[in-house]
């Protein structure tokens, strides 16, 4: 210290110096213990944690389990060395031909984060396709709980909501649907997109918060989005969305309103989508095949329409596919749960109908979706029994408007006592375990794909190419070790596959194609040996291995494969 003199002043180590202490030097109190209804409230949010959380985690493994008895083919093959590019830096996938519905933005980032932990495998498809079904299942389940206009309900609502979105999702399962859902990208991963477009619709203008003045906004990101991935996401989510915001604005004569935004975002989406797709193809990312759009002549309306209802009845598990070896008691446990499923969409779809001019944005466009999804498919050239996947959406869809028949008032009748609790309880939980359950006892799916893989690393046969059939499912079997690559027949020659194939697989200056895998009984449209010998010759070694003819040569197949050319889609 210094004294007024200009001296320095030693401070006395003795004397008594009492410094205030700073608010925040006090010792903080101890806790106080929490009382008994903190502790009581705690308590039931622990188990109400819990009621949810643990059937989630089981029905998800369940998924995975039943995902492993459906065996893998190519086109779930070609998407696992699509995202296996994704993951190593080519994000545009460029030299890729892709077909008409690349699934670009939701499933392929889904499968790239699923090989960083188990790498090129089937187990890619298996994971990746239960953790896309289970987002569905979770998005229909939060768009049924948040009510058809956004209105709060009770906690047994929600419960009896989501254990009826789950029984939806998972009966199918049980029969016919397992290629479709769990086994390669076929648009079920678009249903989650759709889900939350409609969420979105339906939430925006509710409510003071600020943040729902952006919803209109993260609406038309959603909607350009899935546009890049699937054109189903334009015709079913888009146009609907599109319909019922401008029917609202005429009806309310309010055009600077929420309907109004969500008009514009729609729209503007649909000029987005393909904006976003010339830039990527001029910067050298993929090309995709044009999706089939053209109308059907009016004569095979009718007969579409029957393949409908049937293809519609396979989506819900009322009539299961001959090909698939499920047990008598699930299977017609699981046809019984789909006509209720079935008669809970329709009681659903009657109840919006019934109550229209009061009904909420989402369950309007919920509707419309329905309708234009069903009406455009039976008018299309799509219709065949074969391709279920086309009305998929259906599924999801009537699960939340059979949820949202479910009202607050009607729940409160029902649960009154608690008998009654515990048997809807009961049936909700069997309804949706017990024929999943008997399918995923199932033994784990083994094809011949993985005989030829097996087989072709022992022989150190690492390149060759094949029909569609026999080519990219056999990469993925042998982690990538081997790798076949599609051709098809074409008057005479040899042509790469211009479907779900990249351009560089047959440049010969790159690759030393020295096998070719044949199909001597030509059942699914593969090349017989004799094709192959009429333009190669005789080959220097010939293996019959599961039911297919491996002709060797010394030669570089590829030399006589024309190649893919850039734009071939």
């Amino acid at each position: 210290m210094i004294d007024p003199s200009g001296d320095l002043a030693l401070s006395d180590p003795t004397a008594d110096s009492h410094e205030t202490p700073r608010p925040q030097d006090k010792p903080k109190p101890p806790p106080l213990p929490l009382s008994q209804p903190d502790r009581r409230a705690t308590s039931a949010r622990l188990r109400t944690g819990a009621m949810f959380l643990i059937p989630m985690v089981l029905l998800f493994l369940l998924y995975l389990r039943v995902a492993a008895t459906a065996a893998l083919n190519s086109d779930g093959a070609n998407n696992v060395l699509q995202a296996w590019d994704i993951l190593h830096g080519h994000v545009l996938l460029p030299g890729w031909v892709i077909g008409d519905a690349t699934y670009y933005t939701f499933e392929l980032p889904i499968y790239a984060l699923t090989e960083l932990m188990v790498g090129v495998s089937p187990e890619v498809v298996r994971l990746g396709d239960t953790i896309v079904y289970f987002l569905v299942a979770s998005a229909a389940a939060l768009l049924a709980c948040r009510g058809d206009r956004g209105q709060v309900l009770s906690k047994r609502t929600i419960a009896v909501r989501c254990g009826i979105v789950v029984s939806f999702m998972t009966v199918p399962l049980a029969v016919s649907t397992i290629q479709v859902m769990l086994n390669s990208p076929d648009h079920i991963g678009t249903c989650a997109i759709l889900l939350g477009a409609i969420f979105l619709a339906g939430a925006a203008g509710q409510g003071e918060s600020r943040r729902n003045k952006y919803l209109p906004i993260w609406l038309g990101v959603v909607l350009t989005l899935g546009q890049l991935g699937d054109a189903t996401v334009l015709y079913v989510g888009t146009v609907p969305i599109l319909l019922i915001s401008c029917y609202r604005i005429c009806e309310q004569r309010r055009i600077f309103a929420a309907d109004g935004a969500i008009a514009l975002a729609a729209g503007l989406s649909y000029f987005a989508a393909p904006l976003i797709r010339t830039i990527s193809r001029d910067l050298g990312g993929y090309t995709m095949i044009p999706p089939l759009t053209k109308l059907a002549p009016m004569s095979q309306w009718p007969g579409n329409a029957l393949i409908t209802l049937h293809n519609l009845g396979a989506i819900f598990g009322i009539t299961p596919a001959p090909s698939q070896a499920v047990p008598h008691s699930a299977a017609m446990l699981s046809m019984a749960l789909g006509w209720l499923a079935a008669l809970g969409t329709v009681i659903g779809f009657a109840l919006v109908v019934r109550r229209w001019r009061t009904a909420g944005r989402g369950a309007q466009v919920l509707c419309l979706a329905i309708l234009v999804d069903i009406g455009s498919y039976t008018v299309s050239l799509l219709p065949n029994p074969s391709n279920a996947r086309e009305v998929v959406f259906v599924l999801p869809a009537g699960s939340v408007l059979a949820a949202w028949a479910c009202r607050d008032r009607l729940a409160s009748r029902v649960f009154t006592r608690r008998w009654a609790t515990a048997l809807i309880a009961v049936v909700l939980v069997a309804t949706a375990f017990v024929p999943l359950a008997q399918t995923a006892a199932r033994p784990v799916a083994t094809s011949r794909d993985i005989v030829l893989s097996q087989w072709l690393k022992a022989h150190d046969l690492k390149y060759g190419i094949a029909g569609y059939w026999d080519s990219s499912s056999i990469s993925v079997n042998s982690g990538n070790a081997v790798q076949v690559r599609a051709v098809w027949l074409y008057r005479g020659r040899f042509l790469a596959y211009d479907w779900e194939s990249k351009a560089d697989w047959f440049d010969p200056a790159l690759n030393n194609a020295q096998f070719f895998i044949t199909d001597p009984i030509n059942l699914v449209n593969e090349i017989t040996p004799t094709e192959v010998e009429a333009v190669y010759g005789q080959p220097v070694a010939e293996y019959t291995v599961a039911e297919r003819v491996i002709l060797v040569y010394r030669a570089n197949l590829l030399t006589k494969v024309e190649p893919l050319l850039p734009g071939a889609g």
